[in-house]
C-alpha cells in the first residue's frame, strides 16, 4: 500500500501503532484507510468511517463520518473535549510528488487550528489522474440535461416562494415562510424581480399569472416605508420595466391574448415608483441620498454619505424609464450623478467607495471593484451599450485604465488607496466576479480568462466563491461575512459572457461545478439557502434566499447551458438583436431603446454614437478565440503588490507608476 507519511517529529513502535497498521492493511468496515505520525501521536483516517488518534494505549476518537463534501469529508461526534465533542474536517487533494505506488490515499498532514477541531489533508491519487471537472467539452446530451436541471431548480424555488411566501418580499427557505427584505420591504418583491426570468424560460402562462399576481397586491407604491434607493431601483423598478417590455411587445410572445389583457399595468407602477425614488435627488444636489421614504421623500436626518455603487448605478433603469415614458427627467438626474462621481475621481483616476453628497468629499478612500463600487463601473459601460453614449464610454475607458494600472494585482483586484494606489490588504471580494464578464464585453479576454480561472480556484477549494478571500494566505476570510455565500450570480454571469464571446465550451464545465455546489449544499425542501462557515468547512445553511437568486443566479445558469445547445443560441443573447442586462440581470433590448429614444432624451446624453455600430464584442461574429480555456489545475498569479509601508509612495500619473514597476 502507499507509504505511510511520517513527519520528522513522529514516533514508531508501540503496540497501538502496530494495531493501527493492522487496521490499515485489513481496512475498517471494508473502507480504505491511511495514517500519519505527527507530534508523538499516530493518526488513522478511514474513508467514510472515522478518524482516530493513538498515543501509548489510549485511543481517542476524533470523529465518526457525518457527510461528504465536494473534495472532502466531515467527521463529528468524537470523544468529549471539555464541554464539546471532537470533530475533524478532511480535505482531499492531488499530491503527485508524495505517493508513487499503487495505493489511492496518503495521509499528508493534520492540525488542530481550534481546540477540539482538527483539519486533515489526505492525498487522493484519483484527483491527479481524473480531475473532478475536466477542461474538455460536454456533449449536447449532457448540456441539455444540465439546462433541464437548472429549469427544475428554478421552479423548485419559485413555486415554493409563491406557495409559502408570496406576497412577502422574500422566501425563508429553511423555515418555509415569507420574510422581509430590510432594504426594500415591498410586497411581492421576489416576484417582481423574477418576472423576466419566466420570460427567458419561455413560460408564457407563468409570466402572465405573475403579472396578475403583482397587480393584485400593488395598485401603487404609496407606502410609509423607508427603502434603499439603489436596491429598489435595480430589483423593483428594473424588474417592472423589463417585464413591461415583454408584456407589451407582441414579437416576444408574452403580450395580449384572447384570454389575457395587459394594458400597461406594470409601466404604470414603474412610473409611480420612479417618481417616488426621484425624491432622493434634491434640487441643490446631484448625488442622491441612499434612502427615501416612498410617501414622504428623504427621511429627516438622513445621512448625506452615499456609496459609489448606490449613487452611480441608477442610470440604466432611469434611462429605460425615460425611454418608455418619453420623459427625460429620469435619465437626466441619474446620468448627472454618475458624471459627478466620475468628476470627483483622484489624480490617478480612481474613485473611493463613499462620498459626502453635499460636499463631494470622500469619506472612504479605499478604491476597488467589489463592495460599494462594483456596478458603478458596470453601468458606465452598459450605458454606452444601451444608449450609445460616448460620454459614458469615455468615463468608463479612463476608470478601466486606472483600475488595471493601480488595482490589478496579478489575477486579483484588492482594495487600494484611491489617491496613491497603496495596497490596503491582500483580500478580494466575491462581488468582483462581475469584472471578467465586463472585460469580455470590451474584448480583454486574456485578463478575463485568467481571473475566471483564479476565481474558480477559490470555488474548488471552498465549494463556493465566498464574500471575502485572503489570496496571499489562500484561505477564506476570517469574519462571518467573508465566510458566507449568498447565492450570488456574478461569477455565473461572467461565465455566460466568456463562453459566448470565445465560443469555448470548456467554460460549461466550470458552470457544471457551480451547479453541483448549489444543488449539494444549498437545496432545501422549500427552495435554496445561502450558506456560511466556509472557512471551517462545516457548511451551514442560512434561512435566506435573496430575490436575486431567481432573478440572476438561476437565469444566468440557464442561459449558460441553453445558449450552447444551438449555433444561434438563446434569443436574449442574440448577436443580431442584442440585449443589455442590468446589474440585477433584467434584460433590455438595445435596438428598441434606440428607436424609442426622443430628441429630448438624447439631449441629456451627450455624444451619441451611430445606432448601427457594434457596441460590445457579443455583437461581432462568433469565433473561437485563442485565449486560455477553463483550467481545473490553474494556479493563480498573486501579483507583486505588498501591503503599504507607513510612508506612502505617491504617483502623479499612470506613466510614473509604470516606470516605477
Amino acid at each position: 500500500m502507499c507509504c505511510t507519511h511520517t513527519t520528522p517529529a513522529g514516533r514508531r513502535g508501540d503496540a497501538m501503532y502496530v494495531f493501527a497498521l493492522l487496521l490499515l492493511v485489513a481496512g475498517v468496515a471494508g473502507e480504505e484507510c491511511a495514517s500519519i505520525n505527527e507530534g508523538g501521536y499516530k493518526y488513522v483516517w478511514c474513508a467514510k468511517e472515522s478518524v482516530r488518534q493513538y498515543h501509548s494505549s489510549v485511543p481517542v476518537l476524533l470523529g465518526v463520518y457525518e457527510k461528504e463534501l465536494r473534495d472532502g469529508e466531515v467527521f463529528s461526534k468524537g470523544d468529549p473535549c471539555g464541554a464539546a465533542r471532537r470533530s475533524t474536517l478532511v480535505r482531499f487533494k492531488c499530491c503527485p510528488d508524495i505517493c508513487t505506488d499503487d495505493a489511492r490515499y496518503v495521509f499528508e498532514s493534520i492540525t488542530e487550528p481550534k481546540p477540539c477541531l482538527y483539519e486533515a489533508v489526505i492525498c487522493d491519487s484519483t484527483m491527479c489522474s481524473k480531475p473532478k471537472s475536466g477542461s474538455g467539452s460536454l456533449s449536447k446530451r449532457e448540456i441539455r440535461e444540465l439546462r433541464e436541471e437548472v429549469r427544475d431548480m428554478f421552479y423548485h424555488a419559485y413555486n415554493s416562494y409563491m406557495e409559502n411566501a408570496y406576497p412577502a418580499a422574500e422566501l425563508r427557505p429553511v423555515s418555509c415562510r415569507g420574510g422581509d427584505f430590510s432594504f426594500s420591504d415591498i410586497p411581492a418583491l421576489t416576484l417582481i424581480d423574477t418576472l423576466d426570468t419566466l420570460a427567458v424560460l419561455g413560460d408564457v402562462q407563468g409570466f402572465q399569472r405573475g403579472v396578475d399576481a403583482i397587480t393584485t397586491v400593488l395598485a401603487d407604491f404609496d407606502f410609509d416605508l423607508n427603502v434603499s434607493v439603489f436596491e429598489t431601483t435595480i430589483r423593483v423598478l428594473g424588474g417592472l420595466l423589463s417585464a413591461h417590455i415583454f408584456a407589451s411587445t407582441p414579437k416576444y410572445g408574452f403580450a395580449d391574448t384572447d384570454s389575457w389583457q395587459y394594458s400597461g399595468r406594470l409601466l404604470t407602477l414603474a412610473t409611480d415608483l420612479a417618481d417616488r425614488l426621484s425624491a432622493a435627488f434634491p434640487n441643490d444636489q446631484g448625488i442622491p441620498y441612499g434612502t427615501v421614504n416612498l410617501r414622504h421623500g428623504v427621511p429627516e436626518g438622513e445621512t448625506p454619505i452615499a456609496s459609489v455603487a448606490g449613487a452611480g448605478s441608477l442610470s440604466v433603469e432611469f434611462f429605460v424609464a425615460s425611454v418608455l415614458t418619453g420623459d427625460p427627467k429620469y435619465a437626466k438626474i441619474a446620468t448627472r450623478a454618475s458624471r459627478l462621481l466620475f468628476d470627483s475621481r483622484s489624480s490617478i483616476g480612481l474613485v473611493g467607495k463613499h462620498i459626502n453628497a453635499k460636499t463631494f468629499e470622500w469619506t472612504e478612500t479605499a478604491s476597488g471593484i467589489g463592495t460599494n463600487a462594483d456596478s458603478f463601473y458596470e453601468y458606465l459601460f452598459k450605458m454606452y451599450m444601451l444608449a450609445g453614449s460616448e460620454e459614458s464610454w469615455d468615463m468608463f475607458e479612463e476608470t478601466y485604465e486606472a483600475v488595471m494600472a493601480f488595482i490589478s494585482d496579478g489575477d486579483w483586484y484588492p482594495d487600494v488607496h484611491m489617491k496613491t494606489g497603496e495596497l490596503q490588504r491582500q483580500r478580494v471580494e466575491g462581488l468582483l466576479a462581475f469584472w471578467p464578464g465586463l472585460q469580455t464585453l470590451i474584448g480583454d479576454h486574456e485578463s478575463a480568462a485568467n481571473t475566471m480561472n483564479a476565481l474558480m480556484f477559490i470555488w474548488r477549494s471552498a465549494n463556493f466563491l465566498p464574500e471575502g478571500y485572503e489570496y496571499k494566505n489562500r484561505q477564506v476570510g476570517a469574519n462571518a461575512v467573508d465566510q458566507s455565500y449568498l447565492l450570488r450570480p456574478e461569477f455565473i454571469e461572467s461565465l455566460v459572457y466568456l463562453r459566448k464571446a470565445t465560443n469555448d465550451d470548456s467554460w460549461l464545465r466550470a458552470g457544471k461545478d457551480v451547479l453541483e455546489s448549489i444543488q449539494t449544499f444549498c437545496r432545501t425542501p422549500c427552495g435554496y439557502s445561502s450558506v456560511s462557515s466556509l472557512r471551517e468547512g462545516y457548511i451551514t445553511k442560512q434561512d435566506l434566499m435573496p430575490s436575486f437568486f431567481l432573478s440572476e443566479t438561476v437565469k444566468y445558469l440557464y442561459l449558460l447551458f441553453d445558449d450552447a445547445l444551438t449555433p444561434e443560441g438563446h434569443w436574449v443573447l442574440s448577436r443580431d438583436s442584442p440585449w443589455v442586462f442590468s446589474t440585477e440581470a433584467h434584460p433590455y433590448p438595445v435596438k428598441e431603446m434606440m428607436k424609442l429614444m426622443t430628441p429630448e432624451i438624447r439631449d441629456v446624453l451627450p455624444g451619441m454614437v451611430q445606432t448601427d455600430r457594434p457596441l460590445s464584442l457579443l455583437e461581432c461574429p462568433a469565433e473561437q478565440l485563442w485565449v486560455r480555456s477553463y483550467d481545473p489545475h490553474y494556479v493563480p498569479n498573486d501579483g507583486l503588490l505588498q501591503p503599504a509601508p507607513q510612508q506612502a509612495i505617491r504617483f502623479k500619473s499612470l506613466e510614473e507608476l509604470a516606470d516605477f514597476i
